[in-house]
């Protein structure tokens, strides 16, 4: 027997989208739809103890940070995908 899955699940579903970290953070968790994670300094490694929950969207997405070791400007990004 074939069970169906319902047109509510299934478009949940197909809206569903993944996180992947291209430099300057480390992501703690996603859910399909937010993203959780803490800033990585890539010069000097300082990592803040602080955490982010953004939306996730499809292509780059940054997010700018002051590093206190460094004292300068850096940027964390990451790619939204289906």
């Amino acid at each position: 027997m074939v069970r169906f899955q319902s047109s509510a699940l299934m478009a949940r579903l197909s809206w569903e989208v993944r996180a992947v970290a291209i430099r300057g953070l480390v992501i703690i968790t996603q859910d399909g739809t937010h993203v959780q994670f803490k800033k990585k300094c890539v010069a000097c490694g300082r990592e803040d103890p602080s955490r982010i929950r953004v939306p996730i969207k499809i292509g780059i997405n940054g997010v700018n940070f002051y590093c206190g070791k460094c004292k300068e400007m850096r940027v964390a990004e990451f790619r939204g995908e289906h």
